[in-house]
Parts: structure tokens; C-alpha cells; sequence
């Protein structure tokens, strides 16, 4: 391979050839998304789902974490005294997956409200909703004399309806005030320190780095555990109890994450609202964070690499063309699996992260767009005099 190749000018055009239909085909996909072959094929997946899909069979459940896990009751009455029972053995902080929009029955809201007057620290769920000129969030949360006894958390996740859930937002604005999600109002009523890193980072979003499936929760209590008379409760001393919907068939509260049996292509939700938070604090409390290796950076990478590749296809390209697929799909596949191979280190061993697709799609896109070029360059040089390297005979 001649030297000079990496100066000669068809490498740099052609590379930021490559930039230039990856930037016009990204535009056009922005307006007709249903056409992107790319997302149609792995709809919803990321490589690094493969990480947290086998944490499932590795991890084993911790019977000392710090988070109970308790199934709610179905009416007011029956959270009122799951709250009075799990209060008596004097857990840390007692949290909510729920919350209570309008009155009831004076008796039903009379008796949860006593219990929660009891409770030292009580964590009640909100919810925060997009306005009609999608500018701002409404504050949605339990009606007002709830507000007394208790401090509140968005429960709501960042994603879209029925896609993976792998991101969660650590606090944000909502009709002039900030509101900590879930998970962080449970964390800085438990750890004001660990609290504190998190809002230290200054990220807008986090990625939630999954720990444990429901399965590795140990134990879960069901409503019918939380009676007076059961003296094995008193481990609750000093833990986070998150009380909150368990049901795997409740529909309304279940959600699909990277831990999904199935990988891609997904048709079942896998994991309750209330063990995705628990995940969020048991990530916090470990100072278990995920750390993103920035976008631009990657694209600087990604521009060096492929002009290196380029050079490479170029001279296989117009020198020896009879090899130019066989070598060119070999560079693929061995770029692909290698770089797969990265990721997944990076993220399980290193908790860092990048955008795989920064680096693949010019890598997969250069060997095919080179004929693209060599025509628009012929074509320049029988109507303009152009002189290009790939003018030289094949």
C-alpha cells in the first residue's frame, strides 16, 4: 500500500463523502422514520442490553440490602395498616409507588392519613404530565392533606410507552419548582451524602445500571406477610421498605428493561415500576453510575478510524478489485465483532458506555459508498478534466 495514499485527496473526499450521506440520510429518516431499515431491523434493542440481560443468571439475591420490596394493598384501608405494621418495626424510610389523586370515604382517607402522621419518613409517589404546548410538566399529585405527612417523588420513567425502560431523569421542573424523582427522594431521605453525589454529576439523565430482576429481590413480602403478629418483620429495622405493585400480570405498572428474557423483538413487559426504582436506589447507594464516553468524541474517533478504513478499501478498491469484497467484508465482520466486544467490556467491567452506532454505520456504509464515489469522480473527470486516483485501470 503506497504511502501517499493517506494525503491523497479521493481518501479525504471520500471519507467526508461517507459523513455527508450519513448526515443527509439521518435528516431524512427525521421525516420518515418508518423507512429506517437500521431501527425497523433492531427496533428497541442496544448491544448493551446484552450485559444486563445476563445479570439475570449471575447475580444472586442479597437477603441484606438495604430495600424490602412489599406488595400494596388493593384499597386505603389496607395500605393504611400495611403502613402502621412495617412502621412498628421501625424501618429508615417507607416509600409509596402510588399516589392518591382525590378523597375518598371520610373513614378510608381519615384512617391512611393517621398512618402516615406516624411515619418519620414517607416517600409518596406524583406524577409529572407534558402540557399541551409540551413547554412545560404539570405537577400531579395526591390531594392536598396527604401533602403533610409526606415529601413526594415523580414515578413516572424517561422512554417511550412500551419501550425499554433505561433511563431515568435524577430531578426536574415542574411548575417552578424541582421535583426529585422517585428513587432520589428515597435516597436523600436515607443518605443524604449519597443524595448529594448524585446531584453532584449535574446529568439530566441517567442510565439505570441494572442490578437484579424481581427474582433477586429477596425476599418480597406480599400483602398477607404485613400482619401485627409476625415476628419475622423485624428485619425491617433501619431498611428502605418500597411498597408498590408486584403483580407480573398487572399490566398497568409493568415495563420492559435490558433483564427481558428475550432480547429483541420483545411482545411481554418484564419488570414492575416499583423494582425498576428499587434498581434506580440500589444503583445510588452503590455509587454504581454508568458513565457515557461523550458523542463528539466518539464521532472524532469515529472520523480518524474510518479514514484509516478508507485508505485501506481505496487501494484494495482500485489496485486489486478482485479482492476488494472478500477483504472489505472481512474488515467488516472483524471491526464489528471486535468493537461488540468493547462495548460489552467497557460496560460490564468499566460501568462506561458509548454509542456504538457512531462508529459501525460509517464502517458498514464506506465499503458500498466507494462505488458511489468512484462514479460521481469518473463522471467529474470526463466533464470537468478531474484527476483521481480512481481513474487507474482495475
Amino acid at each position: 500500500m503506497r504511502p501517499s495514499l493517506f494525503k491523497d485527496k479521493d481518501v479525504i473526499f471520500s471519507t467526508l463523502f461517507v459523513f455527508a450521506f450519513i448526515g443527509l440520510l439521518k435528516l431524512s429518516l427525521v421525516h420518515i422514520p418508518h423507512l429506517d431499515p437500521i431501527n425497523a431491523a433492531f427496533e428497541d434493542f442496544e448491544f448493551s442490553d446484552i450485559v444486563y440481560h445476563y445479570q439475570r443468571d449471575r447475580n444472586s439475591g442479597d437477603i441484606n440490602s438495604p430495600i424490602v420490596i412489599v406488595g400494596i394493598g388493593n384499597t386505603r384501608e389496607e395500605i393504611a395498616h400495611q403502613i402502621n405494621v412495617i412502621n412498628s418495626f421501625n424501618p429508615r424510610v417507607i416509600a409509596l409507588d402510588a399516589y392518591f389523586l382525590a378523597p375518598k370515604e371520610d373513614l378510608q382517607d381519615s384512617v391512611l392519613l393517621a398512618s402516615f402522621s406516624g411515619v418519620k419518613s414517607l416517600v409518596v409517589g406524583c406524577f409529572l404530565e407534558k402540557r399541551e404546548d409540551n413547554k412545560e410538566l404539570n405537577y400531579v399529585k395526591s390531594f392536598s392533606p396527604v401533602e403533610r405527612f409526606t415529601t413526594n417523588g415523580f414515578i413516572n420513567f424517561v422512554g417511550e410507552e412500551n419501550k425499554t425502560i433505561r433511563l431515568f431523569s435524577p430531578h426536574l421542573e415542574a411548575e417552578g419548582q424541582s421535583v426529585n424523582s422517585f428513587a432520589s427522594e428515597i435516597v436523600r431521605q436515607y443518605d443524604s451524602v449519597k443524595f448529594n453525589q448524585l446531584m453532584k454529576r449535574k446529568a439530566k439523565v441517567e442510565y439505570i445500571n441494572y442490578r437484579k430482576s424481581p427474582d433477586q429481590y429477596l425476599p418480597v413480602l406480599k400483602p398477607e406477610d404485613i400482619t401485627e403478629n409476625n415476628s419475622s418483620l423485624a428485619f425491617l429495622k433501619d431498611k428502605i421498605v418500597i411498597i408498590g405493585a408486584i403483580d407480573k400480570d398487572n399490566l398497568d405498572d409493568l415495563h420492559f428493561t435490558p433483564m427481558n428474557d428475550q432480547m429483541s423483538g420483545r411482545s411481554k413487559p418484564d419488570m414492575p415500576g416499583v423494582f425498576i426504582h428499587a434498581n434506580i436506589v440500589d444503583m445510588i447507594l452503590h455509587k454504581d453510575y454508568v458513565n457515557k464516553i461523550p458523542d463528539w468524541l466518539m464521532l472524532l474517533f469515529s472520523v480518524l478510524f474510518t479514514y484509516v478504513t478508507v485508505v485501506y478499501y481505496t487501494y484494495y478498491y482500485v489496485e486489486k478489485h478482485i479482492w476488494y469484497h472478500l477483504v472489505a467484508k472481512i474488515t467488516q465482520f472483524v471491526f464489528v465483532v471486535l468493537l461488540l466486544f468493547i462495548e460489552l467490556f467497557f460496560l460490564s467491567k468499566l460501568n462506561i458506555r458509548f454509542s456504538d452506532k457512531i462508529m459501525l454505520v460509517p464502517m458498514v456504509l464506506s465499503v458500498d459508498l466507494l462505488y458511489f464515489y468512484d462514479a460521481f469522480v469518473k463522471w467529474l473527470h470526463k466533464r470537468f478534466g478531474y484527476h483521481t486516483y480512481f481513474m487507474k485501470a482495475h
